[in-house]
């Protein structure tokens, strides 16, 4: 890949704040999609990459979790601070309930030093949380942070909310998974990798792993969240509990494994980044028509969807899929293609553009 650059004295420089994978703290798709973007960055022949941590190194509770969470802000503003005149453009990579609470002091500072703002925001529920928010930080977003020059949005449904924004831009999940692709051929082994919540369909999970007995064996990852205990997973004698394990052994372990459940009613749920990668190793899944989930899951074509909260539909699709190994194979194929339309390196590109567009810098990306 070969790269035009725009004439001048210096390299442009971009100025990435988010949350870096550090410590024991839970890596979800967040941190795996921040990393990647700050190598894309890193090995860019444009850009000189600075980069601002908002993640804390450790999880904690109650007032703890308080005083980590501020200690962070305040470290992440005065690096922000410091690095801000050196830069030409700066890029929040942000939750909702982030953005809310810490979006209108980093859009001031970079308003202070006159450099353009984008924002990207993760997860689904953007337009939830303002909802339910204080009228004031309401009104406050409003006037700061919703008038940066670009918002990237990770879902359509989204991108629809805030379609009266002029600058709102579709940017989805993008992941690169290199343990490589299988067509699948029977659904025997059923696999389930995310933050152990309820309300990603735990229940009905070991409901319908009760039912199936020994016709499947369900492998599930993930670190527990407070309120779950696992032993309710290793309780049951066709469930098996890995806990959280690394990434890459993540990746590998979907080579291993034939269907991804996803039987989501998350409020947060966006391009769930589990999803995306058992698409492009060829799996298929069987997710809930909850949020976005059908804007990457088209029923019988890459998966089955199925209604949230029922433990029968989520065992219903499970055994036609045992009962026929064609159409296993059929989902495998399309869902390969499917993952496809999700390269990190393509949507990091597209990133990238969005920003030399914003900093007024007219050089385009050129593949050779």
């Amino acid at each position: 890949m070969t790269q035009y650059v725009s004439e001048s004295q210096r390299q442009p420089s971009v100025l990435l704040v988010g949350p870096r994978i550090v410590g024991d703290d839970v890596v979800g798709g967040t941190k795996i999609s921040f990393e990647s973007l700050v190598d894309y960055f890193s090995a860019s022949d444009f850009w000189t990459t600075q980069v601002v941590n908002l993640s804390r190194s450790r999880q904690t509770l109650g007032f703890f979790r308080f005083c980590t969470n501020v200690a962070v802000l305040i470290r992440s503003i005065i690096l922000t601070a410091v690095k801000l005149p050196r830069s030409d453009v700066v890029a929040l990579n942000i939750s909702p309930h982030g953005l809310i609470g810490s979006g209108p002091i980093f859009w001031l500072l970079a308003k202070m030093f006159r450099k353009p703002v984008a924002i990207r925001v993760f997860g689904g529920d953007l337009d939830a949380v303002l909802s339910t928010a204080n009228p004031l930080l309401r009104h406050l977003g409003k006037v700061t942070y919703l008038s940066s020059d670009l918002i990237l949005l990770q879902t359509k449904q989204l991108v629809e909310s805030f379609s009266h924004l002029k600058n709102v831009r579709f940017l989805p999940t993008g992941r690169e998974v290199s343990s490589g692709c299988r067509i699948r051929k029977a659904c025997r082994h059923l696999m389930f990798v995310a933050q152990l919540r309820r309300e990603k369909g735990i229940p009905e999970i070991i409901a319908a792993a009760k039912v199936l007995g020994d016709q499947v064996t369900i492998n599930v990852y993930g670190h527990a969240m407070p309120g779950f205990d696992p032993s309710e997973l290793t309780a049951i004698s066709n469930i098996r509990y890995f806990g959280e394990v690394d990434h890459a052994s993540v990746t590998q372990a979907m080579l291993q494994n034939d269907v991804l459940l996803f039987p989501s009613y998350y409020d947060g749920e966006g391009y769930p980044g589990a999803v995306i990668e058992a698409l492009q190793t060829g799996m298929p899944v069987i997710a809930t028509r909850w949020k976005s989930l059908p804007e990457i899951i088209t029923d019988r074509d890459n998966g089955m969807l199925i209604e949230p909260k029922s433990a029968d539909a989520l065992c219903s699709a499970i055994q036609e899929l045992i009962d026929d190994p064609d159409l296993v194979t059929r989902l495998s194929t399309s869902a390969a293609a499917r993952g496809r339309d999700f390269s990190s390196l393509g949507i990091n590109k597209e990133y990238d553009q969005q920003l030399r567009r914003v900093a007024g810098l007219g050089a385009p990306l050129c593949a050779e």
